[in-house]
């Protein structure tokens, strides 16, 4: 399958294109959708990404579970392998914020709402230690 991840970026981020469908979409395949959007990032880099779908554990039956591992190799030879905790963040989610894509967004304004997602989130973990 081929995903438009333009098309699929603008549907999520400029809410008057996705009200009353973002929140479907995302619970069935929110998580899928943001590795291969990761994957296809780190591939267009030349880097070799592989995504794992087993449990992401800690080899104990309790605590908290993450989302996914992904190993990713650098063309230098460098390897990480991520623990990944995905969130979907979009213009239609509980206090999201639309950020239209267009040939005029100021790269200020995608990293003010980059940082409102990051520090929202931040304040939420916190909240549950």
């Amino acid at each position: 399958m081929k995903i438009n991840i333009e098309e699929t970026v603008k549907f999520f981020d400029e809410g008057q294109n996705s009200r009353g469908h973002a929140s479907a979409i995302v619970g069935i395949i929110g998580e899928d959708l943001n590795v291969v959007a990761f994957k296809h990032h780190c591939e267009s880099e030349g880097k070799i990404v592989e995504v794992f779908d087993g449990p992401v554990t800690q080899g104990v039956k309790r605590g908290k579970r993450l989302d996914r591992w992904i190993y990713v190799k650098e063309k230098n030879g460098t390897k990480t392998l991520y623990q990944c905790e995905i969130k979907n963040w979009s213009a239609t989610a509980i206090g999201g914020r639309d950020l239209p894509i267009s040939e005029d967004n100021k790269s200020k304004d995608i990293v003010g709402v980059s940082r409102y997602y990051w520090e929202h989130q931040k304040k939420r973990v916190l909240k549950e230690y």
